[in-house]
Formats: structure tokens, C-alpha cells, sequence
């Protein structure tokens, strides 16, 4: 059966070129021979049509076309014997009597004769039909005025279906694919379960479908189309798809599938810790602020956690805001009361912030003027409501020296007692800031200060300003019971948690009893501390503290000799340290620093150092011992200065 198709086939297609052939060459031989429209030579289309016609003729074996017999007519009878030889009919068509008149004879093969192969035949025919389609004639063009002129060598325009434009997006859970058909063209869908097909009435082209699948990674598995349909599959079982409108804009929604109970209790778990790690990394970046952002959410959703509360509650101390700290601690420890971690990082605030009482005592010597100090000290401390704190300070001195100058600038032993009390309130604002005022009385005069400190995690600016502040730095200003004026900026910047600046910029205005304009000065202080080996207890800095003197006031002395009874002199020292400590044992800790200083102004120079011990044999109770020494060489002149400090100190 197969074979015989086959071969039907192959007839007909051999019989259409005929046709196409013959049909053609009819036209051409309408004119009469002779005719000077149709040319008389062996390329012509009427002689070569039918010099082919014999040609097949002979390759069938049947007898040429009778004389007078049109190629066509020819042509038609031999399609008629080819379709009977094939099979193509089951009786043999009926001929035309006035067929037959023009030599249409049914004549068989002679027996014997071996029928060659039509191929090459109908190859030729074919090429020949192709190259002898005559040209339609060029005319004249005429334009058309009402159409705009067309440039010269422009190409017509490509036509083709109109295009459907495509963009998509994903928003929250849900995504969406939007089809803007152009005009006409409708749309049927087919909506199975995880995938949609939208059927055309028309050709589909799309344009943007590439960036449209890429967006929509993760929702749509596969999508393909064709020449009009669409086919999308998601990529995740349970996914529903909407569509709305059929025609002009379409839109295509895919909707998740709602979260299993087991799976959002797990999703909110690892949400949860990833957040927590991220405050963490935050925090640890010296980005506090973001970091405890973060983790303020997480207790939104998660207020007994226990992990939360402690890191927040850390995070509030590095910001200043113990008392927060405080909060967050009793909360933490509400749901785990044994918590060592806990319990110790609440006890260190209230070691730095509960009320306490501390006395100490200190001895100062020099080989300069043999001058002395032994000053006595009391200082209590203690928080109040709504942030505030008060702190009372009261001071005692005892000096004497074998040279100052009195109040008539003769120069003479001098020795006495020098009184001073502070009073200050401060109160820590809500976001880590901390203002504070204060009230000092001293023997000779009474002053006020003020301050506000901007706090922040990576750096703090200090703005201070005081007025008649008792002042005992030099020892004839202690004698002559002085005082200063003092406004001053200290910006401090902590560029890493190892390496901490701060640069202090001031003004300075000194006076003594009967000479309010002793001097005044501008002063600039520069100091560096490094962290070692990532260690807070072991530190280098560096500090330069320089004091430029702008006016010196005078008295006229019992000679009639002008003096400045204030000895305030330029300098700039610079200064190298380093420090170390460690607890020898649970209750007993040291601190060392060993340095060296230079004064740019005077030239002098030598070695610093310093020894602290501390003991705690209760938490609330510690005792202390400061030892510090310092030597300075100026040409022949070497100067020495040596302090004792102790103190107890008590909390409650």
C-alpha cells in the first residue's frame, strides 16, 4: 500500500509540471506562425514546449502528438494516461470525441521495449519553466502628491504580525507576566494544575520574553510558545494562576501556595537567627545603632527570649544607656534566673553607676621651690529618677613652698590651706546624651560650669564652659586663691574598638585676688591610645598638650618694678606611654605605664611612670594605692616630682 502511494505520488507530481508547462504554452500559441510578436527561434517557448512534448511522449512510449494537436490538449490526455497507469482512478476517463478527432489514441508500449526514466526529463522541464516566465513590462512610475517622496535606494518595509509585548515582575508573594496584544488579537486560557495555556486567534510574536522568564526566576519552571499559544508551568507545586482580560492587556498572576504551619514556624525560626547574627556583625562592626535596631524588632516578636534580651541589654551599655541595660537584664533574668552571663554584666553596671562613697588622700613633693600638697578628698555619687545623677565633691589642701611670690612680688616661703566644694547634677538623655551642671565654691570665689556631651557609638563631642572655677595647678595661684575661665570643645573619635583619638581645643582666663586679668591663653590637647594585641589591658599612646600664653598681667612691686604674680608660661609637651594590667588573683589587680615626656618650648625632658595597685576583697568595698614619679631635665636643672595616692572606696 505504501509503495503504491508512492508511487501515485510520483506520477502526479510529474503530471502538475506538465500542466504548469503546457498551460503556459498556450497562451504562447495562440498568435499564428509567422506572427512578428512571437519570435521564430528554437529557444522559443511554442518550439521548445513542444520539442520537450515529444521528448515525454517518447519516454512513455507512445505516439508523438497528431499534427495540429495543442501541446495543452496533448499535455492533458498523457496526465490522464499517467493517473490510470498509477492507479489513480479505478476506470479509464471517458474520451472526448473531439479529443479523439485531434489524435488522442490510447497506445501501449511496444512489448519488450524497456520505458526509461522520466527524471531527467522533468528536471529539464521544470528549469525551463522557471528561466522562460516572461518579465511583466517596467512603466513610468507616477507619485502620488498626497504621499510623502520616497528616498532614493529606500527599501520597502517589512511587514509581519504585529507584536505582543511582554514584562513581568514579582511583588511580595505573588508574580506577574503582562501581555499587551495589539489590536484584534484575543486570547483563550486553559488553566490545569501548575501550569496555564493561553490560546490566540491570531499570530503570537512576542517581544521582551527573555528579561520577562529571567525576572520571574523561581516562579515559572518552563515557558514556551508557538505560533499561537503559550504554554507557562510553575516551578513550585501548589501554585495558582489568575488571568484577567482577553484582549488588549492580559494579565498573567501566580500566587504561592500558603505556607505550611510547620514550615512558617521554622522560616520565623531561621529568619529570627539570621537577623540576631546580623545585629551581631553590626555591632561588632562598630555600627551599634544598627545593630540594636535590629534586634529591637526581633524582641517585638520574640520579648521572652532570653539570648535577645542580653545582647540588647549590651548593647545599650556600649550606647550609654545603662539604665535600659538594667531593664533589659531584670527581664532577661525574670525568664532565666541563673543565668551567669546575666547576672555578671548587671553587676558591672552597678559597680560603674550605683550610689558609692569614696575617700582618698594624696601626697605630692618636688624638688622645685621644695614645694609640697596634701590634699584630701570626699566624693559621693549616686543616681536619681528620670535619668538624673548628683555627685557632691569636697576637697582639702594643705600646701607649702619655700618660694612665692606675695601680694607685693617679694619672693618668700609661703604655706596654708585651700577649700573647695563641687556640686553637679547630670542627667542621661534617652539617646545616650549626657548634660550636666555645676556649682563650685572655693575660698575665694564661687563659679558655675556646664556641659553637654553628644555621645555616639564612633565618636562623642564634649562642650564644656565654666566660669570662676577655683583653680590650684600653680602653686601662686594657690597662694593667691585664683581662679579660671575656662570654654573648651573635645571631640573624641573611636576609629576602631583598638584605636581611640581626641582633640581638645580651649580657652583660658586666669585670675587672683585684686587682678582679675592675670592671664590668658589658648591650649590645644592631642591624645592616641592603641589597644595592643587587641587587648584593653595592655595600650600605647601618645600625647601632646600644648598651652600658648596671650597676655600676662602685672603689678608694680616696692621697688616701683613691674612682676606678673601669675607664672604662666608657654609649653609644649609631647609624650610617649605605654600600659599594661592584669589581676594577679581574684582580688587583687595591677595597672603599670612607663613613658617619656619633652617640652618643645623649654627643652626640657625625662622619663614618666606610674603604679597602680587595687584590691577588692568584697565586691562593694575595694582599697587602692597610686604611685607616680616624673623627672625633667632643663640644662643644669633637673626637676623631680613625686605622688602618692590612696583611696577606699564603698558602694551601697
Amino acid at each position: 500500500m505504501a509503495m503504491r502511494l508512492a508511487k501515485q505520488t510520483r506520477f502526479l507530481f510529474w503530471g502538475i509540471g506538465l500542466l504548469t508547462l503546457f498551460g503556459r504554452d498556450t497562451a504562447h500559441t495562440a498568435p499564428a506562425p509567422g506572427d512578428p510578436a512571437v519570435p521564430q527561434t528554437d529557444g522559443g517557448s511554442t518550439a521548445s514546449g513542444r520539442e520537450r512534448l515529444r521528448r515525454v511522449f517518447d519516454a512513455l512510449g507512445r505516439p508523438r502528438p497528431a499534427v495540429g494537436q495543442t501541446p495543452a490538449a496533448a499535455g492533458r490526455i498523457a496526465l490522464e494516461d499517467l493517473l490510470d497507469a498509477a492507479g489513480g482512478r479505478s476506470q479509464p476517463a471517458a474520451r472526448d470525441p473531439a479529443a479523439l478527432a485531434q489524435g488522442d489514441l490510447l497506445v501501449t508500449p511496444a512489448a519488450g521495449r524497456p520505458a526509461p526514466t522520466l527524471e531527467p526529463v522533468m528536471g529539464e522541464i521544470l528549469a525551463d519553466a522557471a528561466t522562460e516566465r516572461p518579465l511583466p513590462k517596467v512603466t513610468d512610475a507616477v507619485e502620488d502628491p498626497t504621499l510623502p517622496p520616497v528616498a532614493a535606494g529606500a527599501q520597502p518595509a517589512a511587514t509581519g504580525p504585529a507584536k505582543t509585548m511582554v514584562r513581568a515582575e514579582v511583588i511580595g508573594d505573588s508574580a506577574r507576566m503582562v501581555l499587551t496584544l495589539p489590536p484584534g488579537l484575543k486570547v483563550i486560557r486553559a488553566i490545569e494544575p501548575g501550569e496555564l495555556l493561553l490560546r490566540f486567534d491570531g499570530p503570537f510574536n512576542p517581544e521582551g520574553m527573555d528579561a520577562a522568564v529571567k525576572a520571574m526566576t523561581g516562579w515559572v519552571e518552563d515557558v514556551r510558545y508557538g505560533y499561537n499559544t503559550l504554554l507557562i508551568r510553575a516551578s513550585r507545586a501548589g501554585t495558582r494562576f489568575e488571568t484577567t482580560g482577553e484582549s488588549g492587556e492580559v494579565a498573567v498572576l501566580l500566587l504561592a501556595p500558603p505556607p505550611k504551619v510547620e514550615q512558617t514556624e521554622t522560616r520565623r525560626v531561621e529568619d529570627s537567627r539570621l537577623h540576631y547574627l546580623q545585629s551581631r556583625a553590626m555591632t561588632e562592626a562598630n555600627t551599634l545603632y544598627g545593630g540594636q535596631a535590629r534586634l529591637a524588632g526581633l524582641l517585638w516578636e520574640s520579648p521572652r527570649n532570653v539570648e535577645y534580651l542580653g545582647r540588647q541589654g549590651l548593647n545599650e551599655t556600649e550606647l550609654g544607656r545603662w539604665r535600659r541595660a538594667v531593664t533589659l537584664y531584670d527581664r532577661a533574668l525574670e525568664e532565666a534566673g541563673g543565668e551567669p552571663n546575666i547576672i555578671s554584666a548587671k553587676a558591672l553596671i552597678h559597680q560603674s553607676h550605683s550610689r558609692e562613697l569614696r575617700a582618698s588622700h594624696a601626697v605630692r613633693e618636688s624638688n622645685l621651690n621644695g614645694e609640697r600638697q596634701y590634699t584630701s578628698g570626699l566624693e559621693g555619687s549616686a543616681p536619681l529618677t528620670n535619668g538624673w545623677n548628683i555627685t557632691l565633691n569636697l576637697t582639702r589642701v594643705h600646701y607649702a613652698t619655700e618660694a612665692a611670690a606675695n601680694t607685693e612680688g617679694v619672693t618668700t616661703p609661703a604655706s596654708g590651706e585651700f577649700h573647695r566644694a563641687n556640686l553637679m547634677f547630670s542627667r542621661d538623655q534617652d539617646d545616650a546624651d549626657q548634660s550636666r551642671f555645676a556649682v563650685h565654691v572655693g575660698d575665694e570665689a564661687v563659679g558655675f560650669s556646664a556641659g553637654h556631651r553628644f555621645n555616639r557609638p564612633d565618636r562623642a563631642v564634649t562642650l564644656t564652659g565654666t566660669w570662676r572655677e577655683a583653680y590650684a595647678d600653680l602653686i601662686n595661684s594657690l597662694v593667691a586663691g585664683g581662679w579660671r575661665d575656662r570654654a573648651s570643645v573635645a571631640w573624641e573619635e573611636r576609629w576602631t574598638p583598638r584605636f581611640t583619638t581626641t582633640l581638645t581645643g580651649a580657652w583660658n582666663h586666669y585670675g587672683i585676688t585684686d587682678l582679675t586679668n592675670a592671664a590668658w591663653s589658648s591650649g590645644l590637647l592631642v591624645d592616641a591610645r592603641y589597644n595592643l594585641l587587641n587587648a584593653a589591658n595592655f595600650t600605647v599612646g601618645y600625647t601632646m598638650d600644648k598651652e600658648q600664653v596671650h597676655h600676662r598681667g602685672t603689678r608694680v612691686d616696692a621697688a616701683g618694678n613691674l612682676y606678673s604674680p601669675l607664672p604662666a608660661a608657654d609649653r609644649e609637651t609631647h609624650g610617649v606611654s605605654g600600659s599594661w594590667g592584669d589581676n594577679w588573683s581574684d582580688y587583687l589587680s595591677y595597672a603599670a605605664v612607663l613613658g617619656a615626656i619633652y617640652d618643645r618650648a623649654t627643652g626640657a625632658y625625662g622619663p614618666t611612670g606610674a603604679l597602680s595597685l587595687l584590691y577588692r576583697p568584697l565586691e562593694d568595698l575595694e582599697a587602692g594605692v597610686d604611685l607616680q614619679t616624673s623627672a625633667t631635665v632643663q640644662g643644669p636643672t633637673t626637676g623631680r616630682t613625686d605622688q602618692v595616692t590612696s583611696h577606699v572606696r564603698m558602694r551601697f
